[in-house]
């Protein structure tokens, strides 16, 4: 197996199926919505997110994942809050469950 076609909403570069996805039997696909650094620091993080089972294709569900890792300034929480809606538009495009 060489290559599982992506979801539409995936933006993540794959290359071909690795030992280690073999491994896991799985592999991950993702969409940064947004990605605040602050001085070369991450600071957070919003993606929509799902993993692939290698032998049947199938998608694992799709979640909105949320990384915050230290304070925010009032317009990094207004990114923020826009992300998560946006977010969750996409999650119904794409058809999540809630």
């Amino acid at each position: 197996m060489n290559a599982l076609a992506c979801p539409e909403w995936c933006t993540a570069a794959h290359g071909p199926i690795t030992d280690h996805d073999m491994v896991m039997g799985s592999r991950d696909h993702s969409r940064t919505l947004l990605d605040i650094d602050r001085d070369g620091e991450d600071k957070a993080t919003v993606l929509l997110y799902a993993c692939q089972d290698l032998a049947t294709g199938a998608l694992d569900g799709v979640e909105l994942a949320v990384f915050v890792k230290d304070d925010l300034t009032k317009a990094e929480a207004c990114q923020l809050a826009a992300a998560l809606l946006n977010g969750v538009d996409l999650l119904d495009q794409v058809g999540a469950d809630r």
